[in-house]
């Protein structure tokens, strides 16, 4: 044998291991850029949570903003809707600062893309005459005014003085594209009981419609896209008009689990369930509310009478009770902690 000779591969191995590796290569990098580009919205969403957070501390109140006159054509009377962008103009941007500001029919002004898909698929515009669109308060969620057909039962809100408002949007410094819903008359925890004997355990329920203050919807990277809800498109909420509470959730995959919040064996249940998801835990009770407000985004048409644990439990009459959300009115009440309901697995 010569020792020589020279050994070399012919052109048909070099093409076969090109091929290989182009395989590999065509399986593994949609899955390392998915991985990267889910870290980096995870690192924005929660630099953006803190700076709005941040900002809503700064502000000594959150409800009165700008002003609302209905329309009246029989005596001559033309409706006025400033409360948003009033909200935005003369106190947010205040706190925070932002790019540009715009009215509800030009947020794409604002780099908001044309239309957001939500958790189920379904897409929603940012154009007032877009199918689904996202340009006013009740048009986020019904329910904040107006009457709906939930499992063949008709249920009405009319909220006091919450009305159809218009969003607006507006540009941080750091690119974030954000649309706002703005409520100019939310009120505290304790304003929003409202006396009834329709709960039998507490004696009171609270109104989520009454909470809200502000509801931002957000995109991290403007037109750029997916333009999905629970990746690059979340929302933050701000609640109570003094001593805010700011929340910024994502909900597991739009699983909704069944469990008691806690066995007669003294197992927290539902916690735990949500636990072996991951980095998931029940939502707070302000987490549940922004939740509702939002549950056309994260979840929808879910069957039956539901109601979902919150993460707060209490004392009734020296009995074990927890917080539990009616998703299809936004009633927040208290039920006994070995009912079996539903949870909502959250992180932020």
């Amino acid at each position: 044998m010569d020792k020589y000779k020279k050994i070399s591969f012919t052109m048909a191995e070099i093409l076969i291991s090109l091929t290989i590796i182009g395989v590999i290569a065509a399986i593994t990098l949609p899955s390392l850029r998915a991985n990267i580009n889910e870290s980096a919205w995870a690192t924005q969403r929660k630099a953006l949570y803190s700076r709005m957070s941040q900002a809503i501390s700064l502000m000594p109140n959150l409800n009165g903003f700008g002003e609302f006159i209905e329309a009246d054509p029989e005596h001559n009377i033309e409706g006025k809707d400033t409360v948003t962008m009033s909200f935005l103009t003369n106190g947010l941007s205040k706190v925070l600062e932002m790019r540009n500001i715009c009215d509800n029919a030009h947020l794409k002004d604002c780099g908001l893309p044309d239309k957001i898909k939500a958790v189920n698929g379904t897409i929603y515009s940012t154009k007032p005459d877009g199918n689904n669109p996202l340009t006013t308060l009740t048009q986020l969620n019904i329910k904040f005014h107006g009457t709906w057909q939930f499992s063949g039962t008709t249920y009405s809100y009319t909220g006091g003085n919450i009305k159809d408002f218009a969003a607006a949007g507006f540009e941080t410094k750091n690119g974030e594209s954000v649309i706002a819903f703005y409520n100019p008359y939310c009120v505290d925890f304790e304003q929003a009981k409202v006396l009834t004997t329709s709960d039998y355990y507490a004696g009171f329920y609270v109104q989520a419609q009454r909470c809200m203050c502000a509801n931002f919807l957000y995109d991290l990277n403007g037109k750029k896209g997916p333009n999905q809800v629970g990746k690059d498109i979340g929302f933050i909420t701000a609640l109570y008009p003094t001593d805010s509470e700011v929340v910024a959730s994502i909900v597991y995959k739009n699983n909704i689990l069944s469990a008691t919040y806690k066995t007669n064996d003294g197992v927290y249940q539902a916690s735990q369930k949500c636990k072996q998801l991951g980095d998931y835990r029940l939502p707070s009770n302000e987490e549940l509310m922004a939740l509702f407000y939002n549950q056309d985004l994260n979840y929808k048409n879910v069957s039956g009478n539901t109601h979902f644990w919150s993460n707060k439990q209490i004392k009734v009459n020296s009995e074990d009770f927890a917080y539990i959300m009616k998703h299809h009115t936004g009633q927040l009440l208290t039920y006994p902690v070995n009912y079996t309901k539903n949870a909502l697995c959250v992180k932020r």
